[in-house]
């Protein structure tokens, strides 16, 4: 598969994308074996990118996930930031500094590896 983690490799192709045929089987394979196996919701950091340039790393907590409505395999989050109740959607890639339990963060860790991010 991706190569330099053997086991990350396998469960990977034995238990999340077993079978699939195409982008879309592998995203939403993803999408099922992610929505199941993290614990919502959990605390993390993101960092927000300014129009200057210049970036803000603040405190959110992720409370679902969800798939883009154009279909795409990407993932997105759904947020709310610390002290405030406007809910954002953001990319699972976004995520930094996550604290949560083991199998979340074993979660996001194989997405990412998956990913190469």
């Amino acid at each position: 598969m991706r190569g330099g983690d053997k086991e990350r490799d396998n469960r990977i192709h034995d238990e999340i994308i077993v079978d699939c045929n195409g982008d879309e089987e592998v995203g939403m394979s993803w999408f099922y074996y992610l929505q199941e196996n993290m614990e919502f919701p959990f605390k993390a950091k993101m960092e927000i990118k300014h129009r200057d340039g210049t970036t803000k790393t603040t405190k959110i907590e992720v409370l679902s996930i969800e798939t883009k409505n154009d279909r795409s395999w990407d993932l997105r989050l759904e947020v709310v930031e610390a002290k405030q109740t406007k809910i954002q959607r953001i990319e699972l890639s976004d995520l930094i500094d996550v604290d949560a339990d083991e199998k979340t963060i074993e979660c996001l860790e194989d997405w990412k590896y998956f990913n190469n991010f």
